[in-house]
């Protein structure tokens, strides 16, 4: 009934679904990195792998695009904001420390 209901609307407003690209009947669907279900959204394995096994930024390039991956799952890691600001701050200049980021890549890696 709800389907029809979706079908309706989409031709009533002239919108056509790819018939490939559809899923229907089934318990979860992976989406944007995501997996929807009956209980609510979870974060991909694949891209939770690809957190934990990033290696340790050497340059600040490098550690803006390992935060740029992370903020994507920020509603996932319960105190994200903190675990991420002594990183945002090597990003700005405001901490000199080599190797800084070892142990912040690690903890966050772990939090996700």
């Amino acid at each position: 009934m709800h389907l029809r209901i979706v079908l309706d609307i989409l031709r009533q407003n002239e919108l056509y679904a790819k018939l490939p690209k559809c899923e229907f009947n089934k318990p979860e669907l992976q989406f944007l990195g995501h997996i929807v279900g009956r209980h609510g959204i979870r974060m991909d394995p694949a891209k939770t792998a690809a957190i934990s096994d990033w290696p340790v930024p050497k340059h600040v390039h490098q550690l803006r695009f390992f935060l740029g991956l992370a903020t994507y799952f920020r509603t996932f890691v319960q105190g994200f904001s903190k675990l991420v600001s002594p990183m945002t701050d090597l990003t700005k200049g405001k901490t000199h420390a080599r190797n800084a980021g070892k142990g912040l890549v690690g903890t966050l890696s772990e939090s996700v």
